[in-house]
């Protein structure tokens, strides 16, 4: 199922803009927490599918990510919001967050690791709010770390 079926080609532009500015606005976020550390953005790419078949997307389906999960609501929309990373490279980010953190317990990372995706989803819920004049309700994150293909079982 294609994304045209269900909106226009200027509906879909439209969701990539707003898309791009809400994920630079998540990456600044992320480089002033890692020390204005340079982080390189890609145009994101807007797919309309159900949430089951996300993990579809990914290169790999039994490669380790962290994932956390939030969904957020105004009176005009529902939005879920995922935020995904392999889990290598979350595992690194935490390290660099928190550099003097042994991390012997795993519960301190998983804290981390939903912190990180509830600064990262507020800063996009953040800049949505302020190109659409709406206002969002977001759920705590739900962090969720497993196999791609099983980590949306939330």
């Amino acid at each position: 199922m294609s994304s045209n079926e269900f909106i226009t080609e200027e509906q879909q532009d439209l969701l990539i803009e707003l898309a791009n500015i809400g994920v630079g606005n998540s990456v600044t976020a992320l480089s002033t927490m890692l020390q204005d550390q340079k982080i390189n953005m890609q145009v994101p790419e807007v797919k309309i599918t159900p949430l089951q078949d996300v993990p579809d997307s990914f290169s790999d389906p039994e490669s380790l990510v962290a994932a956390t999960f939030c969904e957020a609501e105004c009176p005009e929309l529902g939005l879920v919001l995922v935020f995904v990373l392999p889990f290598h490279v979350a595992h690194k980010l935490v390290i660099k967050i928190m550099p003097d953190e042994t991390f012997a317990n795993d519960e301190m990372e998983q804290s981390a690791l939903m912190e990180l995706g509830n600064i990262i989803t507020g800063s996009y819920l953040s800049a949505l709010s302020f190109m659409t004049d709406l206002i969002f309700q977001a759920s705590p994150p739900k962090l969720g770390i497993d196999m791609a293909e099983r980590s949306w079982a939330w």
